[in-house]
């Protein structure tokens, strides 16, 4: 009996010990796929699928999965789901100290696969955040870095953080120069190109599209990409003329290769026509751009709706114009409810404020490393050279490790002093987010809502049967339905006080009662950093004339020494 146990148990461990060396042997095997996944994608899924329908270990097989991915993706593959890189993740975790390479693999690409998907909140930036963290651990190489570093700008442009996006967006550039690849280099500088256009800084923006004139890309793809920054930059800077004769030239290399004409093309042609007084022009290709709304719904598709509205009032299609302006205030209340999602930018911040911690605890560690050797050594030192001073030595070190205690405490208590400030700094900044908005979304809706009744009474008089039996009365009101978005004001604003004004404007009473309520009322937007269009909406202006009216008020407050932030 004893004699068969113990055959059995030397069996287990004969039998325990080929499996582990058979699982190694599989892991050698994938090491070799990952250095070849760069350059033979294909090959290396082939032998993937070969490899995979064999017993593999949990490390082997979540290897495998991660492989796998980052094959498909350099082979182009559509993603639909994340669930094999979410259980790859899982799986590698607890292999991250034993393979910390693999397991940042593996959180990069759960973090590009939610990319690939649409997926553009803080579930795709954090693997990618912690990916890159664990690479500058670890060696790395330049390609990794890349991606790493480019995706992470998308992500923070695609969330509106500029400034992060376009620090992300400058590594990325740095490792493309260093890789020296010309496709990477394309991509970062046009993604410099966006940041600065969204700042905006066009003087940079025209350096970096000069850049990008320069590379020599035979893909058709790029060259359109080239021609659409174009046609955006010279819009921005008010070149329409430019604007227009690149944008047909865009039109013109879509159709020459069967690409679909995109609705910002034809909303790009009819601003550009409707800049230049081209008003014919510009309502056929606003009315083009309408009739290609797939998704009538989205509520971004207002601004398409805006620009139908605004050409047809100009040509007098009143009917048109008041159901593209209703449209219009329809999405734009949609617009009004979304909100930014700020947790990527939140944990940027916490990755960085944990950076600082890791820092300064290395810092004190050395210090107190340092502090303890002195001691020591004086201790030493006191000890054998004044033995008879042995009590005196014992109330010199109980002095010093007190003066320690002492001086921990004081840059505690000063710590805790910076982080009370600090917090009552974010505190009144927030205070003065939510009295911005509250002062605000009053006045949305009290526009809003008077517009749409005033403009729904005019446009039930001009269709009435009875009033339009009588010619002189028709016209009148035909008339005054021309003209109300020109005569109307914002008088209706009678219920701000210049208690409101004080607390947006922080200006005192004295230089208030110098100014007008209009002038206040546009000021105070002004501080709040409302956009130029959404201010001419609110004032019932168009943006032309709200740029003469911003001027008259600079002027007037230099002339009556009132300063502003």
């Amino acid at each position: 009996m004893r004699n068969k146990a113990a055959f059995l148990f030397v069996l287990i461990i004969v039998l325990v010990g080929c499996n582990s060396k058979r699982q190694q042997g599989y892991t050698t095997r994938l090491d070799l796929l990952d250095s070849l996944v760069e350059i033979q994608p294909a090959h290396v899924l082939d032998s993937l699928e070969e490899l995979q329908s064999r017993k593999l270990s949990k490390f082997n097989s979540a290897y495998a999965h991660v492989l796998q991915t980052i094959a498909q993706d350099k082979t182009y593959t559509e993603f639909t789901s994340d669930s094999l890189m979410t259980a790859a993740t899982a799986t590698l975790k607890h292999y991250k100290n034993k393979a910390p390479r693999e397991y940042a693999h593996s959180l990069m690409y759960l973090g590009l696969v939610r990319y690939r998907m649409g997926v553009t909140d803080s579930t795709a930036y954090q693997p990618l955040k912690e990916a890159t963290e664990l690479y500058k651990k670890h060696s790395s190489k330049t390609r990794i870095n890349y991606l790493c570093n480019y995706y992470l700008g998308e992500l923070h442009d695609k969330n509106n953080n500029t400034a992060l996006s376009e620090r992300y967006n400058q590594l990325a550039l740095r490792n493309a120069k260093q890789l020296n690849d010309t496709l990477y280099l394309f991509t970062c500088y046009r993604s410099l190109f966006w940041n600065q256009m969204k700042k905006p800084d066009y003087i940079k923006a025209n350096l970096y599209l000069d850049t990008l004139s320069r590379f020599d890309m035979k893909d058709t793809y790029y060259f359109i990409d080239l021609l659409n920054m174009q046609v955006v930059y010279y819009q921005k800077t008010l070149n329409y003329s430019k604007a227009l004769d690149t944008e047909k030239r865009l039109l013109k290399v879509k159709k020459a290769n069967n690409q679909d004409i995109s609705l910002s093309d034809l909303y790009n042609m009819s601003n550009s026509y409707k800049k230049l007084g081209l008003l014919d022009s510009a309502l056929y290709y606003s009315r083009s751009t309408v009739q290609s709304i797939s998704d009538s719904t989205y509520h971004l598709n207002y601004l398409y709706y805006k620009n139908l509205a605004e050409i047809s009032a100009k040509l007098q299609k009143w009917s048109e114009s008041a159901n593209a302006y209703r449209k219009t205030y329809e999405l734009m209340d949609q617009t009004n409810e979304k909100n930014m999602d700020t947790r990527i930018l939140e944990l940027e911040k916490k990755y960085d404020k944990s950076e600082a911690e890791k820092k300064a605890l290395l810092y004190r560690n050395r210090n107190i490393l340092t502090t303890t050797v002195a001691v020591f050594l004086m201790i030493l030192l006191v000890t054998l050279l004044i033995i008879w001073s042995q009590r005196h030595k014992q109330l010199h070190l109980k002095q010093l490790v007190n003066e320690q205690k002492t001086m921990a405490l004081e840059k505690n208590n000063q710590l805790l002093k910076e982080r009370q400030q600090r917090s009552q700094l974010e505190k009144q900044i927030t205070d003065q987010q939510i009295m911005e908005q509250q002062f605000l979304l009053p006045l949305y809706e009290q526009i809003t809502t008077r517009n749409t009744q005033i403009r729904k009474f005019l446009y039930d008089l001009t269709t009435d049967t009875h009033i339009s039996k009588m010619p002189f009365l028709h016209e009148k009101i035909k008339n005054e339905f021309k003209l109300f978005d020109e005569t109307v004001h914002s008088k209706n604003f009678e219920s701000l006080t210049d208690d409101d004004f004080s607390k947006v404007t922080h200006l005192v009473e004295k230089e208030l009662q110098l100014l007008n309520k209009s002038e206040k009322l546009l000021l105070s937007l002004l501080v709040m950093k409302v956009p130029h269009q959404q201010i001419s909406v609110l004032l019932n202006t168009t943006p032309e004339s709200l740029s003469s009216r911003k001027l008259k008020l600079k002027k007037k407050m230099e002339l009556i020494d009132i300063k502003i932030d």
